[in-house]
Formats: structure tokens, C-alpha cells, sequence
């Protein structure tokens, strides 16, 4: 009996455990994308200020 409690309750760890690093990678993969546009629009933003100051 307790034996099978402790199962169970390792079961739903684990499923939980799975759920919550299912989230983390969803997350983590949505905040790198948002991340990469941000950090490709600082680039041509800092590239488009540069030029402007050649010309200028």
C-alpha cells in the first residue's frame, strides 16, 4: 500500500516535472526568438544610424 502511494506520487511528480519542462522550452524558445528579432533590429538600427552620421 505504501509502496504503491510512493508510485503514484512519483508518477505525478515526474508528470508535472514533464509539464512544467514542456513550458520552460516553449518559453525559452519564445523569448530567443523575440530576443534575435530585438537584437537584429538593434544591429540595422545601429547600421542605419552610422550611415546616417557618414553622410551627415
Amino acid at each position: 500500500m505504501n509502496a504503491a502511494t510512493n508510485m503514484e506520487i512519483l508518477g505525478g511528480f515526474i508528470g508535472i516535472l514533464a509539464v512544467i519542462s514542456v513550458i520552460i522550452k516553449l518559453g525559452f524558445t519564445y523569448y530567443i526568438c523575440r530576443s534575435g528579432q530585438a537584437y537584429e533590429a538593434a544591429l540595422q538600427g545601429k547600421k542605419s544610424g552610422s550611415s546616417q552620421k557618414s553622410q551627415g
